[in-house]
């Protein structure tokens, strides 16, 4: 095997490496396992020639990269774009020619809100590049030894000195577009709230085309001078917006509870038919401004709630008010309710209204009554009453339909004093013995006191009683020899009724014709004691009967009826003694009763009304003079 010389080259090689790689060459004892030194030799010089190769590649990749990384230092790397012009290995004066000639060309598209359009031409607003320093400073700042990482990178850079233009042309310019005419400057709307079908809804709110032109003159400048080829204003949100949208959790909170207002129904049940308060009534009470928002003034609100409950009630109240009648005879009259009627109790009703809208409800009730009648049917009077036709001097008493009582009867004499009052009234309490009183003289007597078995009050002292002294009832004799305003019967008829009668029934009076009224008969008062008897006697004849007073001779009370009558107020008997309600035995045969001599019956036939006839009064007669009996109708 030849010997390998070694001629000083693997010395110099050694040293070499011994450099590069810091590293013993002569101590690679690894490669020593056991073998030969000749073997040994060959080993080391294969691995340094190995080495050699690896240092002369690397060389060689290093070089090829250095002179790469110079060439950047006039090109500028790939991914560069100044003023949206593409530089890639462009050098400055490249890049400086090819803005230039962009900039001769260059125009700017604005786009507006419903699809409108401007173009701004660099020649209109003398658009011109000027070159300056600022691309060969952005080419000497490039960090060319990293050129291969930057290579694989972008960048965008602005120029803000390399071009020109005229402002006032562009300001011109922008002032004639439409799209910044006062005229088309729409505001935006906000969202609202609308009633509808019974709902609250949302109205979406509108754009509008109101642009805020100095932020739009502003971008567009911006645009211009970075070379930006296209601008819209509904991009950059250039455009007013509604200060309330349809997402507004406030808004949609007021919807929903709005709709709890709407959503409420109430069906009222009232004498003349249904009435029917829902969300098209009550949601115009509540307040909305300008912009559509709806509030509920507390106040207000409650404000409008009584004034409906008011005009329900205007509508519904017939308590102290005229109510048609028709009468057996079919004559159709217009009685006033004293005591019966209708009569809404405004405040309650209110309040009861209030909660129920407040909660939503949906229901069918009647308000709040104070007084009420008994049944809608009949106006009111159903099939169950009591009818006193003053005109024709009969009374009947109807129950479930079926006549039960009649009678004749002499009701009060036709003067301004004496004359039996019209209207609806309800029995007060029924007593039997009663001793009815005349007015008080200021010498402590009584113009005259009668007796009678049966006393039925419905309006303070005016009631059914008997009446033993007179011979005959109706007909016409109430017109000159009437009583005190009583109705007076015969003591069998008053009898009957009294065992029938009560509380419950309404009793309808009335005229169905007018009359003239006679004045008032005056009282003579009378201050000395009388002894003449017959004195005494001629008065009583001329008083045929007396108004009921407190402190009668009277003893029993019997089967009075005390019951509210429905919560009717309560009435001033006058000097009746109407509180005092016990058991006594009933006199039919009027024994205790003075009799009295009656008046001469006029023959007078009924007149007919005329318009020179005055109509009787819906009041009670007004007494005359003093006397303990002034308050009280005489009998």
């Amino acid at each position: 095997m030849a010997k390998v010389r070694d001629n000083g080259l693997g010395m110099k090689l050694e040293a070499e490496l011994d450099e590069i790689l810091g590293v013993d060459v002569q101590n690679l004892s690894a490669f020593d396992s056991g073998h030969g030194s000749r073997k040994k030799g060959r080993k080391k010089y294969i691995i340094l020639a190995g080495l050699a190769v690896v240092l002369v590649a690397a060389g060689t990749v290093a070089g090829v990269y250095t002179i790469r990384a110079q060439a950047f230092k006039t090109k500028f790397f790939p991914g560069t774009t100044i003023n949206s012009v593409d530089c890639s290995n462009l050098t400055s004066e490249e890049v400086e020619n090819l803005i230039r000639t962009q900039v001769e060309k260059y125009s700017l598209t604005l786009s507006f809100r419903g699809g409108e359009q401007e173009l701004i031409d660099g020649k209109d607003i003398d658009y011109e590049y000027v070159e300056g320093t600022e691309v060969s400073q952005l080419l000497a700042s490039q960090d060319i030894m990293n050129w291969y990482r930057e290579s694989r990178d972008t960048r965008e850079y602005t120029v803000a000195s390399n071009t020109t233009y005229d402002e006032e042309k562009l300001a011109a310019l922008l002032q004639d577009m439409d799209a910044m005419q006062d005229k088309n400057q729409v505001e935006p709307e906000d969202a609202y709230l609308e009633y509808e079908d019974g709902n609250f809804k949302i109205i979406n709110a509108k754009e509008g085309s109101q642009l805020d032109r100095e932020a739009f003159t502003a971008a567009v400048q911006e645009a211009i001078t970075s070379g930006k080829t296209e601008l819209s204003a509904e991009e950059l949100d250039l455009y007013a917006k509604p200060a309330v949208t349809e997402d507004s959790e406030s808004l949609i909170q007021q919807a929903s509870d709005l709709n709890s207002y709407a959503a409420a129904s109430i069906t009222y049940d009232l004498p003349g038919g249904e009435k029917v308060l829902d969300g098209d009534t009550f949601v115009k009470w509540l307040d909305k401004d300008e912009n559509g928002n709806y509030t509920r003034d507390d106040e207000k609100f409650t404000k409008k709630i009584k004034e409906y409950v008011a005009k329900m009630a205007e509508e519904t109240d017939t308590f102290e008010g005229d109510i048609d009648f028709t009468a057996t005879d079919g004559s159709n009259v217009k009685v006033t309710c004293r005591d019966y009627g209708w009569q809404i109790d405004q405040e309650k009703e209110a309040e009861a209204l209030k909660k129920l809208i407040y909660d939503g409800e949906k229901t069918t009730r009647e308000p709040e009554y104070i007084h009420r009648m008994a049944t809608t049917d009949n106006g009111g009077f159903g099939d169950t009453y009591i009818e006193v036709n003053l005109t024709r001097q009969h009374m009947y008493y109807y129950q479930e339909g079926r006549l039960i009582f009649e009678s004749d009867f002499v009701s009060g004499k036709m003067t301004k004093d004496r004359y039996t009052p019209t209207g609806v009234y309800l029995l007060d309490y029924k007593q039997k013995d009663r001793t009815l009183r005349g007015r008080r003289y200021s010498n402590g007597d009584y113009s005259y006191e009668s007796h009678v078995n049966y006393w039925m009050p419905f309006h303070g002292g005016y009631g059914f009683h008997d009446a033993t002294w007179r011979p005959s009832f109706g007909g016409s004799i109430y017109v000159h020899s009437g009583s005190h305003g009583c109705v007076n019967l015969p003591l069998s008829k008053a009898k009957a009724l009294y065992e029938i009668i009560n509380d419950e029934v309404p009793i309808v009076i009335f005229y169905t014709h007018s009359y003239t009224l006679g004045a008032a008969e005056p009282f003579v008062d009378r201050t000395e004691k009388k002894d003449d008897k017959k004195d005494d006697k001629e008065d009583e004849d001329d008083e045929d009967e007396s108004s009921s007073k407190d402190g009668s001779s009277s003893k029993d009370k019997d089967e009075s009826s005390s019951k509210d009558k429905g919560n009717s107020s309560s009435k001033d008997k006058g000097n009746s003694s109407s509180k005092d309600k016990g058991d006594s035995s009933s006199k039919d045969n009027g024994s205790s009763s003075k009799t009295e001599t009656p008046e001469t019956p006029s023959q007078e036939p009924p007149k007919e009304p005329s318009s020179s006839q005055e109509a009787p009064s819906q009041e009670p007669p007004a007494s005359e003079g003093g006397g303990e009996a002034s308050q009280a109708a005489e009998e």
